[in-house]
């Protein structure tokens, strides 16, 4: 810096205590600028633009109980020397006496200020005001002794706390001790903020932030502060710090943006910031989210009703287009376009452009089977009242949609009996009849064709065993008229050697379907993963796109139906080794693909099971979350590298929410932050996030219900009820029952017959 200016100095220090504001910068800074002042003085204008820099040293870091004293010492050592120029210069002026009570103004400032070296400036007092030749007095003037109290009352109570914080300055790059820094030094935050000073709360936190400067939840801390004292400015000048300091911490970036909007400034300065912002490396893609989500959020907030609203559809757009073409498969720009649907309906009021924008969500791969997006869709129709294309809507939806359809029925009855005619109820009805009869019959199909595998599986396997077919051997007796019947004895302890010869049947089984042309060969347990729940509309291409991003696969192999030729949703997935099987078995399990999810075992049905240690309970949460909404909420702490955490909404049979969810987070770290969630307030509710002592294991949905005929009233063949109610002969006549005779007093056939015979009178 030698060979530079003196302009070219000052300025390099004006923006290296914006960005770092220590007391030795400061005094520096403040050092070069005293060399800017004239050679002589004739009036205190002359030296007022260094006493303001001064005075900026002083909001800065003079408050700090350690190093501040610095900063006012060479303050009182200024004015002092230009109190000597004035009376070399001037000794008649009355500049003099201006200049005196200055300086006695700025020691009782000091004198009230918690500082460890606060004696020494009382001594200093002292000697000034004895050498002003009688103008002083020797001893303080009225009130400095009762402010030297309370400051020193003031620095005994955070002596202990300063004693905690100073220990912190020795911990610098000591990770493992990072937590319990910043808890130290906000627990001396907070004790401040309850006397309500906020100066030393802002010196408190840049003297943090000079120790833990990697720490974003210490920036974000005083960020929120700021904008709690509505100081904007402030906070903007804070942003900026943080973000030059910590590139790549997404919630710095998006308070950023919403800094810029409550300091009003103009869009170019938002765009400006966008681009910088999505050029940082971020962890995850649901960060990238984020930041358009804000921007977009920045446009809406700027719309007034009457003005163009092509900036606030171009913003969405290029949001929706930036993840398209970045993030292809991530859903994330799904959750913009719902978004941007609702700002069209309820901010700019056009269901035009509201119905172009939802059209496009629901015939994306999987939407159009999935409820919650054509219940959203209707919602917004009933914004406008648009009775006609909400009753076109729900015609469309409960022809595809798959996962929660009783909703969508009964969402469509309500709307026709509030809004619809006679014939409109009467259609809906209808429809929604035929619906549920081609679902239960694809069902019981589906039940029948299973069971009859079954059968058929069983069956093979007895025959490979050489045991005969189970229909061969009913009630113990064999079809063989030769045969002797078997006892009671004989057939249990057959069933137990047949047991011990084959083991247990029904956990063994194994289905004898076709498989697909390309799956042949024989398969190695050891690199197969076994795939089910399978969507019909899944190929072995889909598959093999699906299953690659794991692993390299060599094989797919589809069951099919012998009946049908469709396939079974049933597969094997054959990978080039066994680490890569074993990989995408735990990855690909509970993966959703066409709107379903997969369920994936390894081997001879060994199941995967996540690791327990990586699963959260979220508690608390509103009934109107959505799974979408957890998964942006928690994609916050995952990794980009990393897979994204699988959420699972408890409901009931109705598909209402129970109001709580398990999350599988792909580390142990990601887990660690997602713990710090507990509180974080979503739609209306703060959630509480705690480790799970368990796996989700999804309810098995139950067998269809196979109707059966009534079971009629049995009759005797040689009985036959006459109108009358009398027993008459249709082949032989039938003798008259004689009474029992036996010994043991149980009735005969005969006894059964009166009996029978009464009860058909009555």
């Amino acid at each position: 810096m030698e060979d530079q200016t003196l302009e070219e100095r000052l300025e390099y220090f004006k923006q290296t205590v914006e960005a770092t504001p220590a007391p030795e910068i400061w005094l520096a800074y403040l050092s070069e600028s005293i060399k800017t002042l004239p050679a002589t003085f004739t009036k205190p204008e002359d030296w007022k633009p260094v006493r303001s820099l001064f005075e900026a040293a002083l909001t800065a870091v003079g408050l700090d109980v350690n190093e501040g004293g610095r900063v006012w010492a060479s303050y009182l050592q200024f004015e002092k020397t230009m109190l000597s120029a004035l009376q070399t210069s001037q000794p008649e002026s009355s500049l003099l006496a201006k200049q005196q009570e200055f300086i006695r103004a700025l020691f009782g400032r000091v004198l009230g200020v918690p500082l460890t070296d606060s004696e020494e400036f009382l001594s200093s007092y002292r000697e000034w005001e004895a050498g002003l030749d009688h103008r002083g007095s020797s001893s303080a003037p009225q009130g400095f002794d009762d402010r030297v109290k309370r400051a020193n009352a003031k620095l005994e109570s955070i002596r202990e706390l300063e004693a905690l914080v100073e220990e912190t300055a020795g911990w610098r790059g000591d990770e493992s001790r990072q937590s319990e820094a910043v808890a130290r030094w906000m627990q001396y935050i907070e004790h401040e903020k309850k006397h309500g000073d906020p100066g030393r709360v802002c010196m408190l936190f840049e003297r943090a932030l000079r120790v833990l400067s990697s720490d974003a939840s210490l920036w974000v801390a005083f960020v929120q502060y700021l904008w709690s004292l509505k100081n904007w400015s402030a906070a903007l000048k804070l942003c900026v710090r943080a973000t030059r300091r910590l590139e790549g911490v997404c919630v710095l970036w998006c308070m950023y943006l919403q800094a810029l909007e409550r300091a009003a400034k103009p869009k170019e300065d938002v765009e400006v910031v966008l681009n910088e912002a999505l050029s940082t490396t971020m962890d995850s893609p649901a960060d990238y989210y984020q930041i358009w989500l804000n921007v977009c959020l920045f446009y809406r907030r700027s719309f007034v009703a009457g003005q163009d609203p092509t900036p606030l559809r171009g913003a969405f757009e290029r949001a929706v287009n930036y993840f398209t073409e970045y993030f292809p498969g991530q859903q994330l720009e799904v959750s913009l376009e719902q978004l941007w649907a609702h700002t069209e309906a309820v901010v700019v009021g056009s269901p035009k452009h509201m119905r172009q924008v939802y059209e496009r969500i629901v015939h994306k791969d999987g939407n159009g089977s999935l409820a919650a997006y054509w219940l959203d869709y209707i919602q917004l129709e009933k914004w406008f009242k648009d009775w006609i294309n909400a009753r076109k809507l729900f015609k469309r939806a409960v022809q595809f949609v798959s996962d929660w359809p009783a909703q969508i029925e009964n969402e469509w009855l309500l709307l026709e009996r509030l809004c619809g005619t006679v014939d409109d109820l009467t259609e809906a009805e209808r429809l929604i009849t035929e619906q549920q009869s081609k679902r239960q019959a694809a069902a019981l199909a589906e039940y029948r064709i299973s069971v009859e595998q079954a059968a058929e599986s069983k069956a093979a396997k007895a025959k490979a065993k050489g045991k005969p077919k189970p229909r061969e051997r009913a009630n113990g007796v064999s079809n063989d008229s030769t045969a002797e019947p078997l006892s009671t004895q004989q057939r249990k302890g057959d069933k137990r050697k047949r047991d011990a010869e084959s083991g247990d049947t029904m956990q063994k089984k194994r289905r004898t379907d076709s498989i697909s042309e390309s799956s042949s060969g024989p398969r190695d347990d050891k690199t197969t993963v076994f795939v089910k729940n399978v969507s019909q509309e899944a190929d072995e291409g889909t598959l093999r796109q699906h299953f690659s991003q794991f692993g390299e696969v060599v094989g797919i192999r589809l069951l099919l139906d012998k009946a049908t030729g469709k396939h079974r949703g049933i597969a094997y997935v054959d990978y080039a080794d066994e680490v890569q099987a074993n990989d995408a078995a735990t990855r690909a399990h509970h993966s959703s693909l066409n709107g379903q999810p997969l369920y994936c075992d390894r081997g001879k049905g060994t199941a995967v099971k996540p690791e327990t240690k990586n699963w959260v309970h979220v508690n608390n949460l509103a009934f109107q979350v959505a799974s979408s909404d957890l998964l942006d909420l928690f994609s916050t702490c995952v990794k980009q590298s990393d897979p994204k955490p699988e959420v699972h909404i408890v409901t009931r049979d109705s598909g209402e929410s129970k109001g709580f969810a398990f999350v599988r987070m792909p580390s142990e770290e990601s887990v660690e932050l997602a713990l710090k969630l507990t509180d974080t307030e979503l739609k209306g509710r703060r959630v509480k996030v705690t480790r799970s002592d368990r796996e989700y294991k999804p309810k098995a949905p139950p067998p269809p219900v196979v109707s059966r005929p009534k079971t009629h009233l049995f009759v005797p063949r040689n009985l036959k009820l006459a109108s009358t109610g009398a027993a008459v002969s249709t082949e032989s006549p039938v003798p008259e029952p004689v009474a029992s005779t036996a010994a043991d007093g149980k009735k005969s056939n005969a006894d059964f017959r009166k009996l029978f015979l009464k009860g058909a009178n009555l």
